[in-house]
């Protein structure tokens, strides 16, 4: 995320030499997979998330970014990341993905990041790989599963007198919902509905409903922050578990409201508004900067002041844009 705003080409470098470390060490691909543990060491571990994470947590939001040739470079290996995914992952019969893959036991219902959350962005991930690609077989293989999670976690009930519905986490090991709120899962439902509703406003449908039910209940109203849990049949927060994490304020929170703001704004026809820190030697286009993760027009560009403990001379950027998609 900081290069991503600065544009600092001496962390660019730092960030290109962890990405090639992580595949050099983790992706085997005699396995095909990146492993849990460095690729030389019994690793019984086949985890979702050390796939998923590669493209959630760096390769999408900088690919766009990226000076050539890395910017071809990575386009390659993000298509062989999502050919992981749906190879390795992918339940044909649930249409959602395994939380593991190491053996046949641990492919049930209930298991350890099998759930609605995981699998829905799994499937928004690879949604936008397709757009970045152009290749419409990523979007044709997730948009239709996103729907199908989507009615699957939407629970119908009378809440209040504006909030007629909320998500569910999971299926448990006997293909039941799992009522009860785990935040971040949340916060991943809404975002994909929110990247769908772009282009289909029926999704708010299901938004109208569990935006409100994540302001009303899963916010903590006299500390601030987000509940970890709420139970599903009193909507109350569960206590027990604390608020601190550490996926939490700097990534789900945050982006949260971030794909809020920006999808709402384009649903109303709004222009928004995104800040930068861009080195005075730039000249700011959509070739080089982008709304997060999606793609607008760029309306106009604003140079703020200069900061002044920046190598680069770097100064705040604001960027409006429209045209979210």
């Amino acid at each position: 995320m900081y290069y991503f705003l600065t544009h600092d080409v001496g962390v660019l470098h730092k960030i290109i030499q962890l990405k090639d470390y992580i595949f050099s060490v983790y992706l085997d691909d005699g396995r095909g997979y990146f492993t849990w543990y460095p690729k030389h060491t019994k690793d019984p571990e086949v985890q979702i998330v050390a796939q998923l994470d590669q493209l959630y947590a760096y390769i999408v939001m900088l690919t766009p970014t990226l000076p050539q040739p890395y910017k071809d470079i990575w386009k390659k290996d993000m298509k062989k990341v999502a050919d992981i995914l749906i190879t390795h992952f992918y339940s044909e019969r649930y249409k959602f993905f395994w939380g593991v893959e190491t053996e046949t036991s641990n492919l049930c219902l209930g298991t350890d990041h099998t759930d609605f959350g995981h699998s829905v962005k799994t499937f928004w991930v690879i949604q936008k790989v397709g757009e970045m690609l152009g290749e419409p077989f990523y979007i044709d293989f997730a948009r239709p599963k996103i729907d199908k999670i989507s009615k699957d976690a939407f629970v119908e009930e009378n809440i209040s007198d504006v909030i007629k519905g909320s998500w569910a986490c999971r299926l448990d090991s006997e293909g039941n919902i799992d009522i009860d709120k785990e935040w971040w899962i949340l916060a991943e439902l809404d975002q994909t509905c929110e990247i769908l509703a772009i282009h289909d406003p029926s999704y708010y449908a299901y938004l109208n409903n569990t935006q409100r039910y994540w302001l009303d209940k899963m916010v903590d109203h006299e500390y601030g922050e987000i509940w970890h849990m709420v139970d599903g049949k009193t909507h109350k927060p569960v206590i027990n578990y604390p608020k601190v994490h550490n996926w939490k304020t700097s990534l789900h929170s945050f982006e949260h409201v971030l794909f809020s703001y920006m999808t709402a704004s384009q649903i109303k026809n709004k222009e928004f508004e995104l800040y930068y820190a861009l080195p005075e030697w730039e000249n700011a286009s959509h070739y080089t900067i982008a709304p997060y993760m999606f793609f607008g027009n760029i309306v106009k560009i604003e140079k703020g002041e200069k900061i002044e403990f920046m190598p680069d001379g770097n100064s705040i950027s604001i960027v409006t844009y429209n045209g979210l998609h």
